[in-house]
């Protein structure tokens, strides 16, 4: 096993967390700069009551993804040192 392979992917899910969190940055930003973008009409009041809970659900979803991304990135490093440790009897209280 190459844990090189391991360790670019986990570099690779790293990149992928820090840009979700860029984009979710971003859009929580566009939320807070247009407001209701409806207006005050009978369409904007109603999107007005339900905005709080879309805009939630969309940055939940967001927070999912990331930490999924952050996961992802955690247990391949773990793989790769898990597969270290076996074939160059690597130690991490003496690291070698």
């Amino acid at each position: 096993m190459r844990t090189s392979g391991l360790r670019s992917r986990a570099g690779h899910a790293d990149g992928d967390a820090e840009t979700m969190l860029r984009q979710r940055n971003t859009l929580r930003d566009e939320f807070l700069f247009e407001g209701n973008p409806l207006g005050h009409d009978q369409y904007g009041a109603e999107l007005a009551k339900r905005l709080p809970q879309i805009r939630d659900g969309i940055m939940d979803a967001f927070d999912a993804c990331v930490t999924e991304a952050e996961g992802i990135r955690d247990r391949l490093g773990e793989n790769a040192w898990t597969y270290d440790t076996a074939e160059h009897g690597i130690s991490r209280t003496t690291g070698g």
